[in-house]
């Protein structure tokens, strides 16, 4: 099975961390990883390195290098801008598929870190046996305020793979918070952009059952059967379509997909609060990367770059970066 991580262009709000108008992919976890790091180097526990895939806008092919230690060039996906998720799944299903003839893959958007590995090696195992059963699996996370977020219902359940649930999908839906939750079997979760399918019936059910967008994909799919496609070709379809494919919503089109629910510590890096869920070893609930002594602290977020060590006592519910051109030190 293959792994492909989807760096998507949605931007990080986290300014004192990261610039402006780089993608959440490589927004700092640690002094050394951002998300894009810490989820390579997560699947490159379970996956060889040769078996990792990361989906970029050419825009950002080098930060993605130096993002992920060893990957090579062939197992870079270059778009030559990133659209949405959905097609972006489509497209490295497309590029996979003229690799391999036909693969396995679990495909994720690189817009979250995984806290714990809490059976995430039983999850993966028992992903690719539903999906060599011939499954497309949309994962997703039990969380508890759903309002906002974008939903999955569960209905029944339809295998036990050792332990591993996996639900028929009732809907996919945004819970805004004049809508009743519909919960006849008692699952929901947030959705986790990520689908795991064998590539040809991935490419298969979307060209099948996409109604926006459907000719635009089609030309697509036909285009890279021609073996003389270029990357002019590609770039010219992509300037073409643009506006029609970015209507493209795989999650519209959920008959027959199966959820299962991830029980690894996902966590979402929205605000710097975030970062306090990823654990202390303390227990002060502070957060802290770098070189960095604390006293009677808590709610900390501190990102030290520097050689010097910093001191903070008595410092509450404040984010403290230490970097080459700026010291920041902001409330929560």
């Amino acid at each position: 099975m293959k792994a492909v991580i989807i760096v998507n262009n949605k931007t990080s709000n986290l300014e004192y961390l990261t610039e402006t108008d780089l993608p959440g992919a490589f927004l700092p976890v640690t002094v050394n990883k951002n998300q894009l790091s810490m989820m390579y180097s997560t699947l490159n526990t379970y996956f060889s390195r040769d078996k990792i895939f990361v989906v970029t806008a050419e825009s950002f092919v080098d930060l993605v290098k130096l993002s992920c230690d060893g990957i090579i060039d062939e197992n870079i996906i270059v778009e030559p801008v990133f659209i949405n998720f959905s097609f972006s799944l489509f497209y490295s299903a497309l590029v996979l598929r003229k690799i391999f003839g036909d693969a396995d893959a679990v495909f994720l958007q690189c817009d979250f870190v995984f806290a714990d590995r809490k059976r995430l090696s039983e999850t993966f195992f028992s992903i690719q046996k539903a999906i060599e059963d011939g499954n497309i699996v949309i994962p997703s996370v039990l969380i508890e305020n759903t309002s906002g977020e974008i939903v999955v219902d569960a209905g029944r359940e339809m295998m036990n793979l050792k332990g591993i649930r996996f639900y028929s999908i009732n809907r996919v839906y945004e819970q805004n918070s004049d809508i009743k939750k519909w919960k006849i079997f008692g699952k929901q979760g947030k959705l986790l952009y990520s689908v795991s399918a064998g590539v040809n019936k991935l490419i298969k059910y979307i060209i099948d059952n996409s109604v926006v967008a459907n000719s635009e994909l089609n030309e697509f799919f036909r285009m890279f059967n021609n073996n003389l496609i270029s990357w002019d070709d590609i770039i010219s379809i992509y300037n073409k379509y643009n506006a029609s494919i970015a209507k493209f919503n795989f999650f519209d089109y959920i008959d027959g997909t199966l959820t299962v629910f991830i029980e690894s510590g996902v966590r979402w890096l929205k605000e710097y609060r975030d970062y306090l869920g990823l654990g202390s070893e303390k227990g002060d609930n502070c957060y802290i990367q770098g070189l960095c002594r604390t006293k009677g602290c808590k709610n900390l977020v501190v990102f030290n770059y520097q050689s010097r060590e910093i001191v903070l006592n008595g410092m509450e519910d404040a984010v403290v970066v230490n970097s080459d051109d700026k010291l920041v030190i902001n409330r929560l």
